[in-house]
């Protein structure tokens, strides 16, 4: 307690000043954490002073709200960019990132428990910069960030806000971030320990080095690329929901009955019907051994230049350079690479989706049907505008070939996992 609070002393957060009884006095507390590896091994314990921002009051002492959170579209693109140029990838982690951010607000907090100033102990905080819990902390932050990275030369991209783009003289950097998370990338690795050296200077960071663990994933290097495991927390789920001790099950769900709206009796606690709980659990237990699943990213492939899309029930598997990113949007992919100055081209005209609904695929490129389409919603025909300018293509693939089959239906257990395997997912010992 006492060294958060000496930093945010030292970080000049607050001011005390006497309170005034027409202002809005934020309260605060302190949370204890314990910070742990990627293991779950025990880090260390940590303690932060966290403002309760619901007690702020919207146009009085915080307006707009964001936080700086990478899509996982991007992070996977990204990933999948640098494994198959064997660029490096690095991690680092801002420390106290929140109280970075200046504050243009008027905000008043109420001072801190174990730490009241004995010569004005009625006095208040007017917050100079943000602090954990408020509102407008997280927006705060990645403005302050933000602002640093546009004059060192990144460009933001239009399609993701948490990504920056560096492109300059042949030398390209790629800057992701997710609150105070930050992964970095590009074609040269002394530039790339430039880049960090120089962020140092502005904001107090730890290095964590190579990419290992990222939001519960965690990252494994192997001789033919690179593979990610959830293993911990697919461990964990199971546990929080009562199901540890459940059978496994081979399949996420159950081939028969068929699936329909109204199957089962509806429950009134909760509100799903006793067919949906009773599929929710099988999922649950299948989820129990498939922890030693990895989604496999190899570092080489047939053609590194195509992207291919397999879509089923509205769920898209895309694949870039061979090994499947699972986007859910092709309009996103090309904003991506259009808007980010992704090192890739394409072979084709236009990238291709693969679809085993015939009629679907006539739909988007025939015209003659549209009279029998009148009452499809816009975003359908936004695929058929694409289509007929030549931005996209649409072919028919077999149903037996329908990769995204696995992410959507119930299937018998051969084909369930011949579909993961070919998708991407794979069984490898974890070190």
């Amino acid at each position: 307690m006492s060294k958060e609070y000496d930093t945010l002393v030292r970080n000049g957060t607050w001011q005390l000043v006497p309170p005034d009884s027409s202002s809005n006095v934020v309260s605060c507390k302190w949370i204890f954490r314990i910070k742990r590896k990627s293991d779950g091994s025990i880090d260390r314990f940590k303690a932060r002073l966290v403002a309760k921002g619901f007690n702020q009051r919207l146009g009085v002492d915080y307006f707009e709200t964001f936080s700086p959170v990478i899509k996982p579209t991007t992070v996977r693109l990204v990933l999948s960019i640098a494994i198959s140029h064997d660029w490096c990838l690095r991690q680092l982690d801002i420390n106290n990132a929140f109280l970075q951010g200046r504050l243009t607000e008027t905000v008043f907090m109420a001072q801190p428990l174990g730490f009241i100033d004995s010569d004005h102990p009625t006095h208040v905080c007017k917050l100079k910069k943000a602090i954990y819990g408020l509102k407008q902390a997280p927006r705060a932050w990645y403005h302050e960030l933000r602002e640093f990275l546009l004059v060192v030369g990144f460009k933001n991209s239009y399609t993701d806000t948490s990504l920056f783009v560096l492109n300059t003289g042949g030398t390209i950097l790629y800057l992701l971030i997710y609150v105070d998370d930050i992964i970095l990338t590009g074609n040269n690795s002394a530039h790339v320990d430039q880049f960090v050296n120089t962020l140092a200077q502005r904001f107090s960071l730890k290095d964590l080095g190579p990419f290992s663990y990222f939001l519960g994933v965690k990252v494994l290097p192997y001789k033919h690329g690179t593979l990610l495991s959830q293993r911990r927390y697919i461990q964990d789920l199971p546990t929080r929901t009562n199901m540890a001790n459940a059978n496994s099950v081979q399949t996420p769900l159950p081939t028969s009955p068929p699936i329909t709206l109204n199957s089962g009796t509806l429950l009134s606690i909760p509100p799903p019907t006793e067919w949906s709980l009773a599929a929710f659990n099988t999922c649950l237990s299948h989820v129990r051994i498939s922890h030693s699943q990895l989604t496999s990213y190899p570092s080489t492939c047939i053609n590194p230049h195509q992207i291919i899309g397999i879509s089923s029930s509205g769920c898209s598997v895309i694949y870039v350079a061979h090994w499947m990113t699972a986007l859910s949007s092709i309009a996103t992919l090309r904003s991506l690479f259009t808007h980010s100055q992704m090192p890739i081209r394409q072979v084709s005209t236009a990238p291709v989706i693969y679809c085993d609904n015939v009629g679907a695929t006539q739909l988007c490129s025939n015209p003659i049907f549209h009279s029998r389409m009148k009452h499809v919603a816009i975003d359908f025909h936004f695929i058929r505008d694409q289509v007929q300018s030549g931005s996209l293509r649409v072919a028919h693939v077999s149903s037996k070939y329908q990769l995204a089959d696995a992410l959507t239906k119930p299937l018998s257990r051969p084909i369930f996992q011949s579909l993961k395997a070919k998708i991407g997912l794979s069984r490898r010992g974890l070190s």
